[in-house]
């Protein structure tokens, strides 16, 4: 205010229109006292022989509190930003972001060590490029066709996936589309995880369990064949032999069969 005198005589010298006060925050005061936020804008004009001052004043109370939201919004942005960003660093899963057509758009440090590429190297490239053979490719495209088509919240894969030294690798996949405010589908979040030697232990117990069954199988053989006597009759207590004497007279002789230990029946 202690200025207001000198730009006064300023502008009645140079009379021209314009905003008072260009860059300053103006304010007003009601008549209770209160203050608000205005714009006035200033326009010389003459009246009978007198140079005159139109100044028009704008309330801009309204816009003022939109920028603070707005402000205020932007550092609420910023620091989510800066979490997720700080959540997407430091994952243990490799986190991918790909755009609609399949290219990398970010890519963590859980997806460098997993796969081998830096996050610099791998920005801008094709799946099919970077990490997907072409033997899996076929069914890689039936499940990305699915992730445009937005039908589905989250697609579950499990593939193999190739890293940079050529090391095939098997991965659990867990793909969520990406949409735009209208629900366009723009691109893909791709959360991974490195599943290879999980299978190999899967496979290593089928395996295991095949031979368990085979082995209780032959083992379950080799009992039917202990638990005979020498006739072949079943060793589980006596069993009559049949023994013809002289011409239609039979005789009939119980034999007691018992086994001992693990050898054959003895009669």
């Amino acid at each position: 205010r202690g200025h207001h005198g000198q730009l006064r005589n300023k502008f009645r010298d140079i009379p021209r229109s314009r905003a008072m006060g260009s860059g300053q925050a103006l304010s007003a005061t009601r008549n209770d006292g209160s203050e608000f936020p205005v714009e006035i804008s200033l326009s010389p004009i003459r009246i009978s022989d007198k140079n005159m001052v139109i100044a028009v004043v704008h309330d801009i109370s309204a816009r003022k509190r939109g920028e603070m939201e707005l402000r205020n919004s932007l550092e609420e942005i910023k620091k989510a930003h800066q979490r997720l960003s700080l959540q997407f660093n430091n994952m243990p899963l490799a986190y991918i972001v790909w755009n609609r057509d399949f290219v990398v758009t970010e890519w963590n440090p859980a997806a460098e060590q997993m796969f081998g590429w830096s996050a610099a190297a791998a920005v801008g490239q094709h799946a099919y490029e970077l990490i997907v053979p072409g033997d899996v490719q076929e069914h890689v495209n039936s499940v990305w066709q699915k992730v445009l088509l937005g039908e589905e919240m989250s697609l579950h894969s499990i593939n193999e996936n190739v890293t940079r030294s050529g090391q095939r690798i098997t991965c659990e996949w867990f793909n969520t589309p990406l949409r735009n405010s209208t629900g366009v589908v723009y691109g893909c979040m791709s959360m991974i995880s490195d599943i290879t030697q999980r299978k190999q232990a899967e496979m290593e117990l089928l395996e295991l369990n095949e031979r368990l069954e085979q082995r209780v199988a032959g083992r379950t053989q080799e009992l039917a064949l202990l638990l005979t006597d020498g006739d072949g009759n079943p060793a589980t207590g006596p069993e009559p032999t049949v023994v013809v004497v002289g011409t239609g007279q039979q005789l009939t002789i119980t034999k007691l069969v018992a086994v001992v230990g693990g050898g054959p029946a003895l009669a």
